[in-house]
């Protein structure tokens, strides 16, 4: 029976870090190693975490001072010796059968695949909600897919890959942005396949101590992603699929950042760059929409935005398993 690292990275999730430790644990699967990684918490999660102290299958990584989600998660890869690896917000929790229902896919596939991946629930801690939320569905040599369907179907839920360690030391995170997220699995996709299993395994929580927060920040980590990515070199044939790529990236982070209220001008030089990178983009409905929502003033702004919502917001409400909910 193959071993499995899972990672949980936490900062200051005290009130959602037991669950999200338990979901591990009880899994159906018994060949686990959980690392915990405690990036500088001040909430009193290293007090819960010391707990699992004596627990055989649990180790903690713990530290004082709070660094780079990227430089964590490659310390812990470096430090795991499971054979696969998964990764798990503090804040989010795995259905009791992931970690057996992905490794019994992987006993399936050739040494071409370095990834298996699935959809994920959205639990939103405020309304109660929760629904399965887009995922990219293909598999194989998927670069090109990712690509073509980021923002048009959904891309891969974060939480819901289970990687060849191999893949993470090849494709290790790139320590110089904050964190780098699920554009790992991108550039992984550019030289080993993946497989997708249609059961939604995963579960992430939406709350106020997250959603709609650090927008900007998170862009520019993005896109610094894209320009290493871009430096690295695209894999041949994909590089007029990867220039569209980046123009709807700009549009979108535009298109985020001025409904969730960012500063206008910042949106506005999102719109700017993607017509940049492609100049039809001139054209776009959202491109034109934005640019005019950034003019507007505030509090129309903002009750635009609220009409925007109720009409968009999810309409598909799933039950979650009462033992994890």
């Amino acid at each position: 029976m193959d071993k499995v690292s899972v990672i949980i990275c936490n900062y200051n999730q005290k009130a959602y870090l037991e669950q999200s430790v338990r979901s591990v644990l009880e899994q159906s699967y018994e060949n686990i190693e959980l690392i915990v990684i405690d990036n500088g918490s001040t909430d009193g999660s290293v007090d819960l975490l010391k707990s699992y102290s004596k627990h055989a299958n649990v180790k903690l990584l713990l530290h004082e001072q709070n660094r780079k989600v990227t430089t964590r998660l490659n310390e812990a890869v470096r430090f795991a010796t499971g054979e696969f690896v998964s990764f798990l917000y503090a804040d989010d929790f795995y259905l009791p059968e992931f970690i057996e229902t992905q490794i019994r896919e992987f006993a399936k596939l050739s040494s071409e695949y370095g990834v298996v991946y699935s959809p994920g629930i959205r639990l939103n801690e405020v309304s109660g909600q929760s629904w399965q939320s887009a995922s990219l569905q293909d598999s194989g040599w998927i670069f090109n897919a990712i690509l073509k369907n980021y923002y048009r179907i959904g891309y891969i839920n974060p939480i819901s890959p289970l990687s060849r360690r191999k893949c993470l030391l090849e494709f290790p995170f790139r320590e110089n942005v904050f964190q780098e997220a699920e554009i790992i699995y991108l550039r992984i996709a550019s030289k080993y396949k993946f497989q997708f299993v249609a059961e939604p395994l995963v579960v992430m929580r939406e709350h106020e101590n997250n959603l709609g927060k650090a927008i900007r920040r998170n862009s520019e980590c993005f896109f610094t992603n894209m320009r290493s990515l871009e430096s690295d070199g695209i894999p041949r044939g994909s590089e007029k699929l990867f220039r569209r790529f980046k123009a709807e990236s700009w549009l979108n982070h535009g298109w985020q950042a001025i409904r969730m209220g960012e500063n206008p001008q910042w949106s506005r030089d999102c719109f700017i760059s993607a017509i940049n990178c492609c100049p039809f983009y001139l054209v776009k409905p959202k491109i034109i929409c934005g640019l005019l929502l950034s003019y507007l003033p505030t509090l129309l702004r903002m009750k635009i935005n609220q009409i925007g919502y109720l009409v968009s917001r999810p309409k598909e409400i799933i039950k979650v398993r009462q033992s994890y909910a």
